[in-house]
């Protein structure tokens, strides 16, 4: 049985390449290691019994050589899915910082679209927008095509304050019954 510090190589087209390189117990990546995938994912950060566990960075998408150029995410995992603070920065440039839960958006979050100069703080459950406000990232001048006009809603923090307990209180009960 692999236990303790080891790396785990793998004979593919008449070479060989590193799966794992870490900690063991048990025959299990369990501890602190570093896995790469056929197609360029890689994931560095804390694993239980073969299992993404805790703190970590996840590249998905990216050079099968080296992983570069995908999506990021670095947060939490649990149970080898996305579950609590994180932050994912797409290839497009776009960020998404907040909470997840089952490996989607849960919870509060803010999301930057970084092409448009705007962003979006507000609740999600099960992956989709349940409410929040949209912003620039930077005040645009006067009269710039694409500005986000300005709000008109009388009472507009009451009721995004009344929405966002609402939709967080969703998302909390939402996430319970998937564990």
């Amino acid at each position: 049985m692999r236990h303790g510090l080891g790396t785990l190589w793998l004979y593919r087209d008449g070479k060989y390449v590193v799966r794992y390189n870490g900690e063991w117990r048990a025959d299990q990546p369990t501890g602190h290691g570093t896995f790469f995938a056929d197609n360029g994912d890689t994931y560095e950060g804390e694993w239980l019994n073969g299992r993404r566990h805790g703190k970590g960075r996840a590249v998905y998408g990216g050079r099968p050589v080296d992983g570069f150029g995908g999506d990021v995410y670095e947060g939490y995992f649990e149970n080898d899915v996305k579950c609590g603070p994180g932050t994912m920065m797409y290839a497009n440039g776009d960020v998404y910082e907040g909470l997840w839960a089952a490996d989607k958006k849960n919870g509060t979050g803010t999301y930057f679209y970084m092409s448009k100069g705007k962003r979006f703080d507000g609740v999600w459950a099960d992956g989709a927008i349940k409410c929040g406000t949209y912003s620039e990232i930077h005040a645009p001048p006067p009269g710039t095509p694409g500005a986000l006009p300005p709000c008109e809603l009388r009472n507009a923090d009451k009721v995004l304050a009344e929405a966002t307990m609402e939709a967080s209180a969703a998302a909390t009960e939402a996430a319970a019954r998937g564990l």
